[in-house]
């Protein structure tokens, strides 16, 4: 994308938004845990959270950009959301809500990695065999791994969750009310 985006002088970007890619494929999906708290009006706890995650990121950049400089930033960026978006925020958000934390720290695994590893496997291989050169080739490459992943996503879903979805969407039969209208 950057490649064809910008000019080579900016090359070096594409590695730094790989980077917070991955602090952010984990960070989004928490996003739904800081509208409970706010829901449940445990401000608190969200804040703890943004106040330790901005402690960690300050002290890894302090780190990490002497060293690497702006990618040395991302680092410390995604190195604080994997810390504390993949195990200690979930289970937070648990026993906030007096769950098992044990399901919330799996859900992630079984509903992400396995879509994430689709997408990261898919888009190497079509990065390898087709090389988003123009902007076409680039769309066809995303259009594959949105399709590969959303394939595996659906996949992991139980069989009630894929009825659930499948209700949904917009173009599914809708059964008739008793007088024959919809």
């Amino acid at each position: 994308f950057v490649d064809l985006w910008l000019s080579p002088d900016y090359a070096a970007a594409g590695s730094v938004m790989g980077i917070l890619a991955l602090g952010a494929a984990v960070f989004v999906p928490q996003i739904i845990g800081n509208a409970v708290l706010f829901g449940l009006n445990r401000h608190g706890r969200l804040l703890l959270v943004l106040g330790v995650e901005a402690i960690l990121k300050v002290t890894l950049g302090l780190m990490l950009i002497p060293r690497w400089g702006l990618t040395g930033m991302a680092w410390a960026t995604t190195l604080s959301q994997l810390a504390l978006y993949t195990v200690w925020y979930p289970a937070l958000v648990a026993s906030t809500l007096g769950l098992a934390r044990s399901p919330v720290l799996l859900a992630p695994l079984r509903y992400g990695l396995l879509p994430a590893a689709v997408t990261l496997i898919t888009g190497y291989l079509l990065k390898r065999l087709l090389p988003p050169t123009t902007w076409l080739s680039f769309g066809f490459d995303v259009a594959a791994v949105t399709l590969a992943a959303a394939a595996t996503g659906w996949l992991t879903l139980k069989p009630d969750q894929r009825s659930a979805l499948k209700r949904l969407w917009p173009f599914a039969p809708r059964q008739n009310n008793v007088d024959g209208l919809s």
